[in-house]
């Protein structure tokens, strides 16, 4: 999903996870949300996020675990399990 920049290009390089925690950690300390709901933040949260937008979409639950890396239902089922992360009920 991210890689990294070097002289304003794209370089095919991965950027390591603590170097997306923090890009995600100054994103949301950038929409100036109170202390609390900035911790609540992780890189995660993309991961739970996309997964939400694809299900809205319209993909199906393969597709949804192919592009998110998931090797079970078990896990999308987590990302979809809290009611303010519930797309089907807006479905």
């Amino acid at each position: 999903m991210f890689c990294g920049i070097y002289q304003g290009k794209p370089i095919n390089h991965s950027l390591e996870t603590t170097k997306v925690k923090r890009i995600v950690k100054e994103a949301v300390s950038a929409a100036n949300l109170p202390p609390d709901e900035v911790e609540a933040f992780s890189s995660h949260s993309l991961r739970v996020g996309a997964a939400q937008e694809l299900l809205r979409a319209g993909f199906d639950t393969a597709a949804i675990m192919r592009a998110g890396g998931c090797r079970s239902t078990n896990v999308l089922a987590r990302y979809l399990e809290y009611p303010e992360h519930n797309v089907l009920e807006a479905l």
